[in-house]
Parts: C-alpha cells; structure tokens; sequence
C-alpha cells in the first residue's frame, strides 16, 4: 500500500494541536499534539512548567476539567520546555504546520520559545 503524503508547494504538512494551562493571556502550553497526514505517526509530549509560568502563569480548573491534565502530573512526567523546543524541531523540520486555532496554538508555540 502506497502512504501518500499531504503537502503544500513541496513541503509536507504537519497538523498540530496544543493544550494549554488556560484560554488567556498569561496562559502556557503543556501538550504539543501531531500527525504528518495520512499514514504518518501521531505523537504528543507533555511539558512541564517552566518556573516563570509557575510564578507568572495562569492556570484554570475549568481547562484541567476539559483537557484532563492535572498539574502534578504535568510535574511528575513532562519535559523541560528547552526539551520541547528540541523535540519539535526535529519533528517539524521542513513541514508547513497546520492548526484549527492558530491564534492560540502560535501564542503558545511564542510562550515556550520565549521561556
């Protein structure tokens, strides 16, 4: 069976979605979800909370309720947000990223590059 790659004027596409401690300003990301198009493999990783998100982020029980993901957890077995940064990378190198909230998902993707 042939995989066919989705792609846009030669790049291949990405399709990412990003779960965060909030929907405001202040708030930080602490899932980065992907998949290449069809075929490809699907992958996730949590981030743990950098200090300065810890002291200057928000936080809100009522996303927790939605994407499920407690803060202890988050400390227990997330990744540094350097090790996000370097994980993605290479995951993403030379894909064309989409996303059904870009508005969030590139605030997001600001704050960890930020940090």
């Amino acid at each position: 069976m042939h995989r066919r790659t989705l792609s846009h004027r030669g790049m291949p596409l990405a399709f990412i979605d990003i779960e965060a401690s909030a929907l405001e300003q202040g708030s930080y990301p602490i899932e980065i979800g992907w998949a290449p198009g069809p075929g490809g493999d699907s992958d996730a990783l949590l981030i743990a909370p950098a200090e300065e998100w810890k002291r200057g982020g928000v936080w809100s029980d009522l996303s927790e309720e939605i994407h499920g993901i407690r803060r202890e957890h988050l400390d227990a077995t997330g990744i540094t947000p350097f090790q996000a940064i370097e994980h993605i990378e290479q995951a993403f190198q030379g894909c064309l990223l989409v996303s059904d909230a870009v508005s969030w998902d590139s605030y997001w993707l600001y704050r960890l590059y930020c940090i």
